[in-house]
């Protein structure tokens, strides 16, 4: 899957302030980040589903709680999918990506640690260090991912 389907759209009114960011979305984008700061409720995880979709690539979400990762799952089903199962090109499991990965940071984490002593085990075993592919795929030139902050007021 290269691109979202056509058909998946937020169908209730943007409020005021999401409103404002949808639409001058390519300029808060040209530095390829977006940090959004906003009280709880304030509908952070729709305006960022939404730029997910108009970025239309490949996407993790990194949720800071199981709670969060759900919340993300579920808003997107419901509001824009209507639909309550999840289509195969959503993934919740960081080992089994898909088009759009939903899964909580610490997940992440624990897979680069446990990538992390695997590797130094086998720089062990091996005696000198490896050549790794990834460290040749990582000097490539490409685009730096885009980055959506969303944070909430305490």
């Amino acid at each position: 899957m290269r691109r979202f389907p056509d058909d998946i759209s937020f169908i209730p009114p943007w409020r005021r302030y999401q409103r404002r960011v949808l639409e001058n979305l390519d300029r808060h984008l040209e530095n390829r980040h977006l940090h959004l700061v906003a009280p709880p409720g304030s509908g952070k995880t729709v305006l960022g589903l939404e730029v997910m979709l108009r970025v239309n690539k490949p996407t993790i979400i990194l949720a800071p709680t199981l709670t969060i990762k759900e919340q993300w799952l579920q808003r997107f089903l419901e509001l824009f999918l209507k639909a309550n199962e999840k289509p195969e090109w959503i993934s919740t499991h960081i080992k089994q990506p898909a088009f759009v990965t939903i899964t909580a940071d610490q997940a992440l984490h624990s897979l680069f640690e446990k990538e992390t002593e695997e590797a130094e085990v086998f720089k062990m075993k091996a005696g000198k260090p490896c050549r790794a592919p990834w460290k040749r795929a990582s000097s490539a030139k490409k685009k730096e991912p885009i980055g959506f902050g969303r944070s909430s007021w305490m």
